[in-house]
């Protein structure tokens, strides 16, 4: 089960860096783990400090699923403020204590395989793409969102839930395949979003056609799709895309990824990407014409994985995405994280988070990171700010 491969969060700005069901498998670590930060910096102009206490735990059964768990609290203080309310005031904030929640029944399992995953989504994509891809819900540094993300597989099925917010949801999607494993299959989509300041309420639904092949020694698998997909009563776009999956190794593998889309009416392919926090309020007129995405993604086991999108979007600026996760090295751990929206070549929007932490010895470490996100400073209204901190930590842990 390949797909659905888990790894446990040991970055601090989850949510940005990368999607709970896509870490990489040497990210996980049985046992316990009890860490403690420090840090100074500035956030948002005003010099600050931080306070970051975290409890991990991880384990295997004999059957070969595994499971992760993580509670822990970070308290941002502003000069002049003392601890920031805005990370505490929303039903949503006090659940993020649970960090992340990971289970995957593993491919040896007896049954249909099944991951799921509670935490910050980043980076994560339902199904194909075709309708998420690349969502992100931690850009607004004032709504702290818990999320979860859910896959089951069986011979010749497949099913997937996906919610933004599991304390208060704004976005619930799903998709199921029927066939996905072999030749031919179908596929159907449906999600809600639920109204919003400044944003209207809309359900997307969508239908279509997959056909598959698999090469001899089955380490390449090419896949074309045909969907089409709406926004109902608004407008709809006929998606044509292809997948090749390419496995080099057991550790090695390298995913491409292009779909074009011709629309109709006030449809938005993509809608729900990297931008989604700040996009969302954008005005959706009629757009008759066409979309284009592509995608690379690779991925080492034993290293880390390197990712690139773009997407070419009608009447809206183009969107570049990228990155790069290195979390296998005992000693130093590093992650980034970039979406740009650019027209003409001009900036638009972006948002970036980059974290790296190095080893002192075995229980003391040193954090650095630095990040661009957004603020409510006035309500439904996003204004960009950086903040950047530097931190000393000390863990211990153990064998369960």
């Amino acid at each position: 089960m390949d797909s659905i491969r888990m790894g446990l969060r040991r970055f601090i700005v989850v949510g940005l860096l990368g999607s709970l069901l896509n870490c990489p498998e040497s990210a996980m670590a049985e046992g316990w783990a009890v860490s403690g930060a420090l840090g100074g910096g500035a956030f948002s102009g005003k010099a600050a400090s931080n306070m970051d206490l975290a409890l991990d735990f991880a384990g295997q059964s004999r059957a070969g699923s595994s499971y992760g768990i993580g509670f822990g609290v970070r308290l941002n203080f502003l000069q002049g403020e003392g601890v920031r309310a805005a990370d505490w005031d929303q039903a949503s904030e006090i659940a993020q204590l649970v960090r992340y929640a990971v289970y995957t029944s593993g491919s040896g399992a007896k049954g249909p395989a099944i991951a799921v995953a509670l935490g910050s989504l980043g980076n994560t994509q339902l199904g194909d793409g075709a309708i998420v891809s690349g969502f992100t819900t931690a850009l607004n540094a004032d709504r702290h969102r818990v999320g979860m993300h859910f896959r089951g597989q069986g011979k010749a099925t497949e099913v997937e839930l996906l919610i933004d917010d599991i304390a208060s949801p704004r976005i619930v999607g799903g998709q199921g395949r029927l066939g996905y494993d072999e030749r031919f299959g179908g596929v159907l989509s449906l999600l809600h979003e639920a109204g919003q300041s400044m944003v209207s309420e809309r359900t997307t639904l969508g239908g279509g056609l997959s056909v598959s092949k698999m090469s001899r020694e089955k380490d390449v698998r090419l896949t074309g799709q045909v969907e089409v997909i709406g926004r109902i009563k608004h407008g709809a776009g006929l998606h044509i895309g292809s997948t090749a999956r390419m496995q080099f190794s057991e550790q090695a593998r390298l995913h491409l990824q292009a779909e074009l889309v011709r629309t109709r009416g006030a449809y938005n392919p993509w809608r729900y990407g990297p931008l989604y926090e700040v996009e969302k309020t954008s005005p959706e007129g009629e757009r008759d014409g066409f979309w284009a995405r592509a995608l690379l993604r690779a991925e080492h086991s034993s290293l880390g994985s390197f990712e690139v999108g773009f997407q070419r979007r009608l009447a809206r600026p183009d969107l570049t995405s990228l990155r790069v996760e290195l979390p296998a090295f005992e000693r130093v751990q590093f992650a980034g994280w970039l979406a740009l929206s650019a027209r003409e070549r001009r900036p638009v929007e972006s948002a970036l988070a980059v974290e790296a932490r190095a080893s002192i010895n075995e229980r003391t470490y040193v954090t650095a990171e630095i990040s661009r996100r957004y603020e409510e400073k006035m309500p439904g209204i996003l204004s960009p700010f950086w903040s950047g901190f530097v931190a000393l930590g000390v863990r211990m842990h153990g064998s369960n």
